[in-house]
């Protein structure tokens, strides 16, 4: 899926920084990075907070493409250098496409958002990243990002039809170890076909995958039905009116 085929408009949900890439910056087609809310590392650079940030970002991006998905943490939980840290990428791209994507999300992050003690980088096609001072194990993300497509769609899906194929989607994802579904379906009285993936951190509950998703659904009718993608720390939706995910 190339940018430059679409215009992706950014909007801003709570407060929160999304650098907006164009076409050919970066082939991994970043979507954001929010940090803007963060405090500093304690003591700067060469804290025992950024000694520890290094040693799970390079755990993170270690252990991520063996199984799609990384939950680290570094430091005694009950002090103040502990971080902790999640990563996943989609499910139907290779080991290989999640290392690269891993790396260049840690890469985006120091340039971007150096001595921060939190940030969440996001890209469109292959992966999240979040690292934290705070302990996010088994809890749902508290921020969620969206963009749009406003090319020309022939017949655009209704929002109705959009969140019952979507909450279909949610259903098959949570029966599974992976969480994660896509699938197409062939729109009534139209030539168009819509196109879903859903996908959620493997270290939450079923339930709470559902609830994640629940909250990304909602703020669909407040957009459009003409393609789209949302976001948090622990889930990711997309639908679209062309096939944008592998076999």
């Amino acid at each position: 899926m190339a940018l430059s085929k679409l215009t992706i408009s950014i909007y801003f949900l709570s407060v929160v920084l999304f650098v907006q890439m164009g076409a050919g910056d970066d082939p991994l087609q970043r979507l954001g990075i929010d940090c803007r809310k963060s405090n500093y590392f304690p003591a700067g650079a060469g804290s025992r907070y950024h000694k520890n940030l290094n040693i799970l970002l390079s755990r993170l991006q270690s252990r991520t493409p063996e199984t799609g998905f990384a939950l680290e943490y570094v430091g005694n939980p009950k002090s103040d250098h502990r971080v902790y840290g999640r990563a996943f990428c989609r499910r139907d791209i290779s080991s290989v496409d999640c290392r690269a994507c891993i790396g260049a999300a840690i890469a985006w992050i120091f340039e971007k958002c150096p001595l921060k003690k939190r940030a969440v980088a996001l890209y469109e096609c292959c992966c999240v990243l979040i690292y934290t001072h705070k302990n996010i194990f088994h809890k749902i993300g508290d921020t969620t990002y969206y963009i749009y497509r406003t090319q020309n769609v022939t017949s655009p899906a209704s929002v109705e039809t959009i969140t019952e194929f979507l909450d279909h989607l949610t259903v098959e994802a949570i029966a599974t170890k992976t969480y994660f579904a896509k699938g197409e379906v062939k729109l009534a009285k139209s030539e168009s076909t819509l196109y879903g993936l859903v996908q959620c951190a493997s270290d939450i509950s079923p339930a709470d995958c559902k609830t994640c998703m629940g909250e990304l659904m909602a703020r669909i009718p407040d957009y459009t039905g003409k393609g789209g993608q949302f976001l948090s720390a622990t889930c990711t939706l997309q639908y679209e009116f062309y096939r944008f995910f592998n076999a």
